[in-house]
């Protein structure tokens, strides 16, 4: 629903407005007191325990996913591709050129970003593309396209829908 988030307490699930009547379509959080949420245009908002509050956005394409570390750092995708250094977000270019729905990442800086296009790109905290192909369960690369949406990640293994 436009600006509102759902929280569980561990108990209940109690709707949250977010001070924005803009949908919101991803969300994640390190902990109880740090938890972002992104959304159509660009729209990034901060819970800090108590309160929502945007943040300065570097983009205004919609965003559809996010995840990060708890050391601070983000990584947003959608229509663009952000990233969070700590303090301020930034517009990764060139971006990976194609609409994405989820992001998932377990190392220090890596994270893998499925696309509508059916490509899955590892893409590094500081917005380096360093890898991508097409996964046509046996091997990268037959060309074969998959509208994928979600993707979970391991230590050793990834996986994409």
């Amino acid at each position: 629903a436009g600006g509102i988030a759902l929280h569980w307490d561990g108990l209940v699930w109690t709707s949250e407005a977010t001070g924005i009547g803009t949908a919101l379509n991803g969300v994640w959080g390190a902990d109880s007191s740090d938890v972002w949420a992104v959304g159509a245009g660009g729209v990034i908002r901060r819970w800090d325990g108590s309160t929502w509050a945007g943040a300065t956005s570097p983009t205004t394409a919609d965003l559809n996913a996010i995840s990060g570390m708890r050391n601070g750092k983000a990584i947003a995708t959608g229509a663009a591709l952000i990233t969070y250094n700590g303090t301020n977000w930034t517009a990764i270019t060139p971006s990976i050129g194609q609409v994405a729905h989820a992001v998932a990442g377990t190392l220090a800086d890596n994270f893998w970003i499925p696309t509508v296009q059916g490509e899955v790109f590892n893409v590094t905290i500081t917005g380096t593309i360093y890898s991508s192909g097409r996964w046509d369960h046996f091997a990268w690369g037959d060309g074969t396209r998959y509208n994928l949406k979600y993707v979970i990640r391991t230590l050793r293994e990834g996986w994409a829908s």
